[in-house]
């Protein structure tokens, strides 16, 4: 479990499975606030809330909106 501050937001918290993938972003009263639902290469199949807008996807990187490709440190990759 990770934990994201902002001030406009509150306390968010990263709830993720085995390999890091974020499966559920919560708010401060542990209230599901999006759900996210993959494939195996890491595209998303079903999102419950596409506004909550949150960076950190697939095996715990961070998703670049404006390629569409998950960030890896020395390399991006495509899904």
């Amino acid at each position: 479990m990770m934990e994201r501050r902002a001030e406009a937001e509150g306390v968010r918290w990263y709830l993720s499975d085995h390999l890091g993938t974020v499966r559920d972003l919560a708010d401060a009263a542990g209230e599901v606030i999006d759900h996210l639902a993959y494939d195996a290469f890491g595209n998303v199949l079903a999102e419950s809330n596409p506004a909550s807008g949150d960076r950190f996807r697939f095996t715990g990187r961070e998703f670049d909106a404006a390629t569409g490709q998950y960030y890896y440190r020395a390399r991006y990759y495509d899904g």
